[in-house]
């Protein structure tokens, strides 16, 4: 799959071959699924730490993109494990075939369900945590705008 753009920032920071891009911090930031893996500064402002393939200098305006389908596996991680722990948990009481006398069945399989959400929530939660860690390996400067914007 093809590299897909991420967002523009500017250079603020250079640490040998990767830079740290500042990017517009605005809404969007706050429903992102990337947002685990975004730094944020001393002034509020979002960014990443990512690889310098291209050479750009500190206060250079750059293209950042994203590359390994990231974005794709962050929502998987979002959505997708915590709803497989709900039909896990609802599915596993069910075919097991466990009741409780005083608790309606459906309930029982809700309270799994839920059950099975949490453990999801956190596995996502772990994963997408060591996802964060790993950031500079999925986002790279693939252009550079202009000279410097100081």
């Amino acid at each position: 799959m093809a590299d897909a753009v991420f967002d523009r920032g500017v250079v603020t920071q250079l640490q040998g071959e990767m830079a740290f891009v500042q990017l517009p911090g605005d809404e969007s930031c706050e429903h992102c699924g990337a947002r685990v893996i975004c730094a944020p500064t001393d002034q509020g402002e979002t960014g990443l730490l990512v690889r310098n393939p291209l050479g750009a200098k500190e206060g250079q305006e750059v293209l950042v993109t994203e590359s390994g389908d990231l974005l794709l596996k962050l929502s998987l991680m979002q959505y997708g494990v915590p709803l497989f722990g709900f039909l896990f948990g609802v599915f596993s009481i069910y075919l097991a075939n466990i009741s409780v006398p005083v608790v309606p069945d459906e309930v029982l399989y809700f309270i799994a369900g839920l059950a099975g959400t949490a453990i999801g929530g956190w596995v996502a939660w772990r994963w997408a945590k060591a996802a964060g860690n790993k950031a500079n390996m999925y986002f790279e400067i693939s252009k550079i705008y202009n000279g410097d914007l100081s």
